[in-house]
């Protein structure tokens, strides 16, 4: 089965992925998801879009452009400093209990785009 939540590599794979892992698929980019090195990050939105609505979780601030949106994947930007990483899971997990944006990961997309 392929992950709901697709990983950056630039976040903590024990603090953030793992702690995912308690209560959702998850997987890493440049962890179980391999990546060739030097590929950049535009070759990441390929990959999202060839994985079909998966949530992208990243504090990486190039991935913040509106020219990035697409129905196929959706980004979460966390704007947090790197030594903060441990409160993303919880965030996360809040965003997606907020009513009407998603309950269930499946549906999110439905829900947003209709």
């Amino acid at each position: 089965m392929s992950p709901q939540v697709v990983v950056d590599e630039h976040l903590h794979h024990i603090v953030v992925t793992e702690a995912l892992k308690r209560w959702t698929t998850a997987e890493q980019i440049g962890v179980e998801i391999v990546r060739a090195k030097g590929r950049s990050d535009e070759s990441l939105i390929s990959l999202l879009r060839s994985l079909k609505r998966r949530t992208f979780i990243t504090i990486d601030d190039w991935f913040y452009q509106r020219r990035l949106c697409d129905k196929a994947y959706c980004i979460i930007y966390f704007h947090i400093v790197s030594e903060k990483q441990t409160q993303i899971p919880i965030l996360l997990r809040r965003l997606f209990k907020i009513p009407g944006f998603a309950i269930q990961f499946g549906n999110a997309w439905e829900k947003l785009y209709g």
